[in-house]
Formats: structure tokens, C-alpha cells, sequence
């Protein structure tokens, strides 16, 4: 029931971000994520039409359904349009975040950048390429590594506070499109690493954390478009027209580049 799994998570990815839209009063971003969320759950119904969670999802639909009335009578066409477009546009937009140097800060600066976004109110994903060939999410011993080991392919686990998603496939097998496909019902993706995916990829901007006036030299060789420079070294404004803002010391800055482009979009 994998791809059941992956509708039930972007119907409810959809029907969260409804929620904080309606509250917010974008009636028209709200009006089009609920029927995301419906034709998410109908498409459920129907490839699995035994499934016994199938009530459930019919009456989620009624319901958005209802919600969607009740928006459509309120919200001029003009308001609708707009935020719709608006919310097509900002949702799954990735970025890239690159660096030559192994110690030179990438995972900070993702880690303070998803914070500051986050208290913007920015729904986000991101994607780690992790390059050790052997290497294990799961727990050696835990039912889920025994489960993977006996031969399930995917394996999920649902806790209190977290449901994780294993899936036992190379990664030769995923294209970029369908690891983006699987953070659906985010606004943002950050991906870090995947350098040969995504360097000359122009429709996603990369953040390049540089540590020396070499590795800026080299970023603009390999990567394009870049967004942003970031990292311990200063790049200056008279070197080079492309932003710098250090994510390392203080993330307000290189959201604000990022908030942008997402407007753009």
C-alpha cells in the first residue's frame, strides 16, 4: 500500500496547509488546496476501493467540499484568482544548497535557515544526500530493520509524533522529480548535496557556502543559477553581483533573499 500511503500523506499535506490558509483568510489559496486534498482522497477511493479507511476518506472530501462552498461565497473571482496563483507558484519550489568543503557549514546553515523560515510561517522540506554506500536511517535490531531484512521494500512506522517512511530502492532507480514528488504539499524543498542533479539544473537556484575566494571561483564555474553565497567567507559586493549573506551567524538575511525569490516565483 505504498502509493495509498503517499495520497493519504499529500491529502492531508494539503488539507493542513487549507487550514492555515483559510485562518489566514486566503480564501482562494485555501479553495484550491482543499480540492488538492479532495481529488487526493478520491483518488484513494478509487484505486483501492476495499480499503477499509474508504468511509473516512469520502466524508473528508464531503467535508472540504462544504468548506469550499462556503469560500466560494465569500471570495470575489478576482481575490480567487490571485490566490490561487499565488499559491500554485509557492508551493514545492526547490533550492539547492552546495559547498566544496566538508566542514564548511552547510548543515548549520540549512538548520538556521529552516528556523528562520519556519517562524515565517513557510511549510518546508528538505532532501540529504547522505554518500556513505552503506549507510541506514533504521535501527539494527528494531522491528522495522527485521521487517526490511525479511524483504518489505517499504516500511513505515507511526508514532505519536512522527510517521517515517522507509523505502529499501537505489538510489540510481529515484530521479530528482520523484524525490521532489515525495515532499508534495510543501512550499519550500532545500536540498543539500545531489551536486551532480542539480548544478546546471536553471530552474533550481542554489545557495553556495563558501569558505575561500577559490571556492567562490569554483561555485560560479559549476553552479548555476546561484541565489546567494554563504559561509564563513565574505563575499564582497565590488567582487561579484551575486548576494552574500552568512546563514552561519545569522539567517535573517539570506531568508529574506529566499523570501524574495519565492515571491518571484
Amino acid at each position: 500500500m505504498g502509493a495509498s500511503s503517499e495520497l493519504e500523506s499529500a491529502a492531508t499535506a494539503y488539507a493542513l496547509d487549507a487550514v492555515k490558509a483559510d485562518k489566514k483568510g486566503a480564501k482562494g489559496r485555501a479553495i484550491t488546496l482543499y480540492q488538492k486534498a479532495i481529488e487526493a482522497l478520491l483518488q484513494l477511493v478509487q484505486l483501492y476501493p476495499e480499503y477499509g479507511l474508504n468511509k473516512v476518506y469520502v466524508q473528508r472530501a464531503l467535508a472540504y467540499q462544504e468548506r469550499i462552498k462556503i469560500l466560494q461565497g465569500s471570495v470575489s473571482p478576482t481575490e480567487f484568482a490571485a490566490e490561487s496563483d499565488e499559491s500554485i507558484s509557492s508551493i514545492e519550489k526547490p533550492i539547492g544548497e552546495t559547498g566544496s568543503s566538508k566542514n564548511s557549514g552547510k548543515t548549520t546553515t540549512i538548520e538556521n535557515l529552516v528556523n528562520e523560515l519556519t517562524k515565517r510561517g513557510i511549510n518546508i522540506a528538505v532532501i540529504k544526500h547522505i554518500s556513505q554506500p552503506d549507510f541506514t536511517i533504521d535501527t539494527v535490531g528494531k522491528d522495522t530493520w527485521k521487517f526490511a531484512k525479511a524483504g518489505a521494500k517499504t516500511i513505515i512506522s507511526v508514532a505519536k509524533h512522527e510517521i517515517a517512511k522507509i523505502e529499501k530502492t537505489s538510489f540510481d532507480k529515484i530521479s530528482l522529480e520523484k524525490l521532489l514528488k515525495k515532499c508534495e504539499g510543501s512550499e519550500l524543498v532545500i536540498i543539500e548535496g545531489l551536486k551532480k542533479l542539480l548544478a546546471t539544473n536553471e530552474n533550481i537556484p542554489k545557495i553556495a557556502v563558501v569558505i575561500n575566494a577559490e571556492e567562490v571561483k569554483k561555485a560560479i564555474k559549476l553552479f548555476r543559477p546561484i541565489l546567494a553565497f554563504s559561509g564563513p567567507f565574505i563575499v564582497k559586493k565590488a567582487d561579484i553581483v551575486i548576494p552574500y549573506a552568512n546563514g552561519l551567524e545569522s539567517s535573517q538575511k539570506l531568508a529574506d533573499i529566499v523570501v524574495s525569490w519565492l515571491k518571484k516565483e
